[in-house]
């Protein structure tokens, strides 16, 4: 537990710059940020386009019924 890590005192706990400093922060590489990022973007268009195919149907749908109460 990160809490039970940067407590240094009873009451309210607080965390210390030099305890920030030590904390150990792993990034990957800007070539791999950028994989990930464009990655997440095609995922984006893809729910986008989906959304937009669904909503589609729906107005399909509900023309459909309106004509078969006509």
């Amino acid at each position: 537990m990160l809490a039970a890590k940067v407590k240094t005192s009873s009451g309210i706990p607080h965390i210390s710059a030099k305890q920030i400093k030590e904390f150990k922060i792993i990034l990957p590489c800007l070539a791999e940020q950028t994989k990930i990022a464009n990655f997440l973007t095609a995922i984006d268009d893809k729910i986008t386009h989906t959304k937009t195919q669904l909503d589609a149907a729906k107005l399909y749908k509900k023309g459909l019924l309106q004509q078969l109460f006509v």
